[in-house]
C-alpha cells in the first residue's frame, strides 16, 4: 500500500511540474503586444507589432533607465530579432555575444509583424545578464520601445510600468504546435499548422458562444479574412480527424 501511495505521489509530482504556463496577450501599447508561454525547459515569446518599425522589449525592468536583459527586432532589408543587454544609460542596448533566442517564425500579414522565438528558461549567460524565466505562477515587469522605421536609431515612443502574470495554461492550440498570427488581428490572420496536419476546419465563436465564421484551411492556404467581423474577443477552434484545439483571438 505504501509503495502504491509513493508511486502515486511521484506521478502527481511529475504531472504538476510538467504543466505549462502563459501570460496571455500583454498589451504594451496600441498595436504592440507580447505573450510568453513556458514549459518545464523553455519559454516561447510571441511579439506582435507594426511591420514598419523596430521593436524593443526589456524583461524584468520597471524603468527605461534600468539595466537588464531584452530583445530588439530591427533591420530594413532583413528584420531579425537580437538578444540585447540594456545598459540603462540611454545608449543603444548592446548585442549579446551569445544569441540565446531562436526565432521560429517571423511573418508579416498586412502591416503587422509577428515574431515567435524560444530560448531556455535559464540560459546561464551571465555576460548577457539574461533574465531567468520560471515555469510557474509568477509576474514579469516589462519596458518597451518602438522606432520610427526598421533602422535601429532613437526610439519614436517608449513605455514602462507594464507587467504580466503567468497562469496555468489550458491552451491546447499552442500545446499541439499550432501558431496564430497576428494576435490581436485587424483584417487578416493566419494559422500555421503543425507538419502532421494537412488541412483543418477553423471556427470562430464570439463571447456568447455563437458561431460567426467557418473555413477550411491547409498548409499552403492558411490566411483568414476577418474584415467583416466586429472588434472584440473570440474563441478560435481548429478541428481535424475529430480532434479539436482551441485558443483566444482578439480582433481590433
Amino acid at each position: 500500500m505504501k509503495k502504491i501511495l509513493l508511486f502515486t505521489l511521484i506521478l502527481f509530482g511529475m504531472s504538476a511540474t510538467a504543466q505549462n504556463h502563459t501570460t496571455g496577450v500583454i498589451n504594451l501599447t496600441t498595436g504592440y503586444t507580447v505573450k510568453f508561454d513556458t514549459n518545464p525547459t523553455t519559454v516561447t515569446m510571441t511579439l506582435v507589432g507594426p511591420s514598419n518599425k523596430w521593436l524593443g522589449l526589456g524583461f524584468g525592468m520597471t524603468s527605461m533607465f534600468s539595466t537588464g536583459d531584452g530583445v530588439i527586432a530591427s533591420g530594413a532589408s532583413t528584420t531579425t530579432l537580437t538578444d540585447r543587454n540594456f545598459t540603462g544609460s540611454g545608449s543603444t542596448p548592446n548585442s549579446d555575444a551569445t544569441q540565446n533566442w531562436t526565432t521560429t517564425s517571423n511573418d508579416v500579414v498586412g502591416t503587422v509583424r509577428t515574431i515567435i522565438a524560444t530560448r531556455a528558461l535559464s540560459t546561464g549567460d551571465t555576460s548577457g545578464s539574461d533574465f531567468t524565466f520560471t515555469n510557474s505562477t509568477a509576474s514579469i515587469n516589462l519596458i518597451w520601445a518602438l522606432g520610427s522605421s526598421l533602422t535601429l536609431a532613437q526610439h519614436q515612443s517608449r513605455g514602462s510600468g507594464v507587467s504580466g502574470t503567468f497562469a496555468l495554461s489550458t491552451d491546447s492550440f499552442a500545446m499541439a504546435g499550432f501558431k496564430l498570427y497576428p494576435n490581436p488581428a485587424d483584417d487578416i490572420f493566419a494559422v500555421e499548422l503543425p507538419n502532421e496536419f494537412e488541412t483543418v476546419e477553423v471556427k470562430l465563436f464570439d463571447v456568447v458562444g455563437k458561431l460567426v465564421f467557418t473555413k477550411q484551411i491547409s498548409q499552403l492556404d492558411n490566411k483568414i479574412d476577418i474584415n467583416s467581423l466586429v472588434a472584440g474577443n473570440y474563441i478560435i477552434k481548429v478541428t481535424s480527424d475529430e480532434k479539436t484545439f482551441s485558443t483566444n483571438l482578439i480582433i481590433q
